[in-house]
């Protein structure tokens, strides 16, 4: 699949798909272009103002395992939201390599990128915002 269709079916699964934390933001798709190894961090601190050593990584599938945990399977529009999230990462896991999470820890407002590498190099994904007070 090339960048532009990965693209187009990316922005199809991130309709309507939130990020719960002490508020609500959408998962937005992202394409970084051509990068590799340190580039990587410094690209993302640098999208959102902040310094390259702010940029902390996590497992994605720890990620979603802790997004699962925290979703209340009694409340059905959470319980809904969860499936899209965990239908996001079905896509982005199974079109992405080296699939990885990275949070920018430099205030409440937490940006959270989650990207892998395209066939052609591309590094590409989605970011939402996490609120931690």
């Amino acid at each position: 699949m090339n960048t532009a269709d990965f693209l187009a079916r990316l922005q199809e699964h991130t309709q309507g798909v939130l990020f719960i934390s002490e508020s609500e933001y959408p998962f937005e798709p992202q394409n970084l272009g051509v990068l590799k190894g340190a580039a990587l961090p410094a690209a993302i601190a640098a999208r959102s103002g902040a310094q390259a050593a702010q940029v902390k990584t996590i497992d994605a599938q720890q990620f979603l395992a802790k997004i699962e945990r925290g979703a209340d399977p009694g409340d059905a529009p959470i319980a809904a939201n969860l499936q899209k999230i965990k239908a996001l990462f079905a896509f982005l896991t199974t079109q992405l390599t080296s699939l990885q999470v990275y949070r920018i820890e430099a205030g409440v407002q937490v940006p959270v990128y989650i990207l892998g590498t395209l066939p052609d190099q591309t590094v590409a994904g989605v970011k939402t915002t996490s609120i931690e007070s």
